[in-house]
C-alpha cells in the first residue's frame, strides 16, 4: 500500500518539476551554466532533462513500463546526486531549479539530502514492494493520487514558508 503513495509522489514530483523547468527554461539553462555544463550542451540539456523527467514520471504510472521507469528514475536521481555533490564539493551554490521556479533555493547539502531520500523511495519500490497501478481499484487510486499531490503541495508550501521566515529574520 505504501508503494502506491511512493509511486504517485515520485511521479508527481517528476512531472511537476518537468513542467516547471519547461516554463522557466532560461533559469534552468542558467543553472546548467553555473554548474559547469559546456555552452554548446546547455540548450539541448535545457530541453532533454525536463523531457526525461516528464517521460519517466509517466513511466512510473504506466504498468507495462513501470519497472523500466523505476530503474531509469533511480539512475536519474543518482546522476542528480552526483551533480549536486560536485557543486557542493566545489563550493558552488547555483539556484537548484529542482522544481524550476516553484521552489527557489540554492543547490547544497539540503538538496543532496532530499535526493538521498528520493533514492531511498525508488529503491523501496524496486527492492521491497513494487505494485502496478492497474491492480488498485479506481476509487482508491483517486484518493491516493490526491493524497500524494497534497504531500507535494505541503512540501512546497512548507519549504517556501521556511525560506521566507529565514529571509525575513536575516534581512
Amino acid at each position: 500500500m505504501v508503494s502506491i503513495y511512493i509511486t504517485l509522489v515520485l511521479s508527481g514530483i517528476l512531472i511537476i518539476s518537468s513542467i516547471s523547468k519547461f516554463v522557466s527554461r532560461k533559469n534552468f539553462q542558467k543553472t546548467l551554466f553555473e554548474i559547469g555544463v559546456k555552452r554548446n550542451q546547455i540548450k539541448i540539456l535545457g530541453w532533454l532533462v525536463p523531457a526525461l523527467e516528464l517521460i519517466l514520471g509517466l513511466f512510473l504510472i504506466i504498468p507495462p513500463v513501470q519497472m523500466v521507469g523505476q530503474v531509469a528514475v533511480l539512475l536519474l536521481f543518482i546522476a542528480f546526486a552526483a551533480v549536486v555533490s560536485r557543486a557542493v564539493y566545489q563550493k558552488k551554490q547555483p539556484d537548484c531549479n529542482c522544481f524550476g521556479n516553484l521552489l527557489p533555493e540554492k543547490m547544497g547539502v539540503s538538496t543532496l539530502i532530499r535526493l538521498v531520500v528520493l533514492i531511498g523511495m525508488i529503491l523501496y519500490l524496486l527492492i521491497v514492494e513494487s505494485i502496478t497501478i492497474d491492480t488498485i481499484p479506481a476509487q482508491q487510486l483517486v484518493y491516493q493520487a490526491f493524497t500524494s499531490i497534497g504531500y507535494i503541495v505541503i512540501y512546497i508550501l512548507t519549504s517556501s514558508i521556511v525560506k521566507h521566515s529565514v529571509t525575513k529574520q536575516t534581512g
